[in-house]
């Protein structure tokens, strides 16, 4: 099962509704979503908001997650040694105020998170990970040293 995050952002985040549905129906994919302000999705299981541990017991369950560039959404996904892919909301097309690529685009290049911006980079991606055995992750003890070691490489990096 692939689990979404749309997060708790107060925009809609359409493109991934569409995307998500579109798998749905012409991959077969088995998708939940936890939509927040989206719409409720037609071919995929889907809810607006639920408590943190309904949501960890899903994402513990699932796949693949598939996550909006929020921080917490992605880190959890990485805790928890779940394949994920992001696809960061892009306020140019209203669908945040923030504009995501920055963080994701660090978590995918410090992890191996994948990030995509198209339907198609979409179906690549989860396609490519039917074909992979093991999907190489910290422990989850060690996770907090290596998150604090990145967050302060990337707060480096803003220094003038």
């Amino acid at each position: 099962m692939i689990f979404a995050l749309f997060g708790t952002n107060p925009y809609p985040f359409t493109r991934l509704a569409d995307w998500l549905d579109r798998l749905a129906c012409e991959e077969g994919y088995e998708i939940e979503a936890q939509t927040g302000t989206t719409r409720e999705l037609a071919h995929c299981r889907s809810f607006d908001f639920a408590s943190y541990a309904t949501i960890r017991a899903k994402m513990e369950s699932a796949e693949c997650i598939v996550a909006q560039g929020g921080y917490g959404s992605c880190l959890d996904a990485l805790y928890l040694g779940c394949p994920l892919i992001i696809v960061p909301r892009r306020p140019e097309l209203g669908e945040s105020r923030d504009n995501q690529t920055e963080v994701s685009s660090y978590l995918a290049e410090h992890t191996d998170a994948q990030i995509v911006d198209t339907y198609e980079a979409l179906r690549q991606a989860l396609a490519s990970l039917g074909a992979k055995d093991t999907r190489a992750r910290p422990r989850p003890e060690a996770f907090g040293a290596q998150v604090a070691a990145a967050i302060g490489e990337f707060l480096e990096g803003l220094r003038p």
